[in-house]
């Protein structure tokens, strides 16, 4: 059948924004689960970056690959999203 307004509204919200809502924490493998869900398998930068620090700092492999604060990590990746 038809889906209520609200079953709409819940199929529309991320993994975090759902905790989030719920009050629920979740456990540290389901936690790297929802996250490597959200970046490998949904690509949705957004839900990726919710489950970040905002203090985040990323330090890769290569040169120039540093990066401090969410918004500077959500500029990085936005190009392979």
């Amino acid at each position: 059948g038809a889906l209520s307004c609200e079953e709409q509204r819940q199929g529309h919200l991320s993994a975090m924004e759902r905790v989030r809502e719920v009050n629920v924490s979740m456990s540290a493998v389901e936690t790297a689960r929802e996250f490597c869900r959200a970046w490998f398998e949904k690509l949705d930068l957004d839900e990726v970056i919710a489950f970040l620090a905002e203090d985040i700092t990323f330090v890769g492999t290569g040169e120039d690959e540093f990066v401090r604060g969410k918004p500077g990590m959500a500029a990085r990746e936005a190009g392979y999203f």
